[in-house]
């Protein structure tokens, strides 16, 4: 039977870890000039989270670069909901274009690097809010306005986001509605910007082939290369990639190295997260075989998503997240990155996620099921800081300290803290420290999507598909 299966926080839990990398070394300068060709973690370079630092709030926008320097993290990777920011044809004088300017120049003036990646079509472009495949030439004219405007202090934009989901392209998955979207966003930007990086979209890893639905990630880019005998390489100067993880060990596969964790274990014994390479983070060296098989051994891959939810009390879709402890947690980004490191061909990785906020006016459908729905989870720990920052008092939390293993011999020691808020009982982070350390902020795994909210809630949004025995 098939099912879909998400990321996403299902409880707000934020972890911290300290990473073995330096805190201010300067990347190398040949990566300086051309992130195309950074290596992750060479001279420190290629760390980065996905974040949300759209607010007029000055101090929200400050913690969040805070966050990502004291980890030391170069990279930050932004959503630009196309929707928000040009609601009517040529009207992008909107408020979220004005804290895009905010987000952007504050992250510049603090050297950090961004990445920003476009998603969901206006209505006026008659997608249901999908790929512009049939409007293409309003998509140049966004493209070119938002490279123009950002010319200098954007390095990197991200084509569209998983357009093997559905949920992502208007309601049906078609790899040749991709190019000509993936042509015009790159004309686009190399017109405006020629030093700027264009990502091909990272795709939702999946195992259901089912257009209504999803294509598999492997499948869905075997497909890209065979267009037109391999147009689309002409137009990405780097592989987009997203890696599933649900609660598996970063070093197990299916069926070649299962999980030897109790991941995903039914009543009746089976195994709902493991039997299915998608639902691992080396799904990834399957993508890396398809690239290499179409002649693309010589382009670096960049994870723009990964990590991993963990949550005791668990929402539908997300009852893997139980099987990950914090410290667990904190032991599977540090060998992800490890592994990253072990991969000459991987440029940057970013954490899903460092934060996420409530946004007044962004929407988006949630797919369980293959029915549309909605589901409100409580607010993030930063948003919560944000609420804090305007003067209500911090909850109070309780400390414990655990030692784990941080891969390849490293000891990692995990402070876990639970705060005692009214409501986020059962928050938690985990703070884990190895030799050579920095530190890492993250909420990991998954798609919150910033939401028209009521009393401070956050709908997550984003899905994706999960095969089930």
């Amino acid at each position: 039977m098939v099912r879909l299966r998400k990321i996403g926080p299902v409880a707000t839990v934020l972890a911290l870890l300290t990473m073995a990398l330096p805190l201010t070394a300067p990347p190398a300068a040949a990566t300086a000039d051309d992130p195309t060709q950074l290596h992750v973690g060479d001279n420190g370079d290629g760390y980065g989270f996905n974040v949300w630092g759209l607010d007029f709030a000055a101090a929200v926008r400050a913690n969040v670069n805070a966050e990502v320097r004291g980890a030391g993290f170069g990279w930050v990777h932004q959503q630009v909901i196309w929707a928000s920011m040009e609601p009517t044809k040529g009207n992008c004088g909107t408020d979220f274009t004005a804290q895009l300017d905010l987000f952007v120049g504050d992250a510049s003036a603090q050297g950090l690097r961004v990445l920003l990646s476009v998603v969901r079509s206006p209505a006026w472009v008659g997608a249901n809010g999908g790929l512009p495949a049939a409007r293409t030439q309003d998509f140049t004219d966004f493209m070119t306005f938002l490279t123009e405007r950002y010319r200098g202090r954007v390095q990197a934009y991200e084509i569209w986001n998983e357009p093997n989901a559905a949920v992502e392209t208007g309601g049906h998955v078609a790899a040749a509605d991709y190019l000509p979207v993936l042509r015009a966003g790159f004309r686009a930007v190399k017109q405006a910007d020629p030093a700027a990086v264009v990502v091909l979209a990272g795709l939702t890893p999946t195992g259901v082939n089912d257009p209504a639905v999803a294509i598999s990630d492997v499948e869905y880019l075997r497909q890209l290369y065979a267009l037109n005998n391999g147009e689309i390489t002409q137009y990405y100067d780097v592989l987009g990639a997203h890696a599933g993880s649900t609660c598996n060990p970063p070093d197990s596969s299916w069926p070649d190295a299962p999980a030897t964790t109790p991941c995903g274990t039914d009543p009746d014994g089976g195994r709902s997260y493991t039997k299915d390479d998608s639902l691992h983070f080396k799904r990834i060296l399957e993508l890396r075989a398809v690239m290499v098989g179409a002649g693309g051994g010589g382009t670096k891959m960049w994870l723009t998503e990964f990590g991993w939810d963990s949550a005791q009390t668990t929402t539908p879709g997300y009852a893997y997240a139980r099987y990950v402890s914090e410290q667990q947690q904190a032991q599977y980004l540090i060998r992800a990155f490890e592994l990253g490191r072990s991969y000459p061909w991987m440029g940057a990785m970013f954490v899903w996620n460092l934060n996420f906020f409530p946004h007044h006016d962004v929407k988006r459908r949630e797919v369980r099921l293959g029915r549309p729905t909605r589901r409100r989870l409580r607010p993030s720990r930063r948003h919560r800081a944000a609420r804090d920052a305007k003067g209500r008092r911090p909850s109070p939390a309780v400390a414990g300290r655990h030692t784990v293993a941080a891969g390849r011999g490293h000891a990692a020691t995990a402070t876990v803290t639970e705060g005692l808020h009214p409501a986020t009982a059962n928050r938690r982070h985990a703070h884990a420290a190895i030799p050579r350390g920095g530190r890492v902020g993250i909420i990991p795994g998954g798609h919150p999507d910033p939401a028209a909210t009521r009393g401070g809630d956050t709908a997550s949004t984003v899905t994706r598909m999960r095969p089930r025995d």
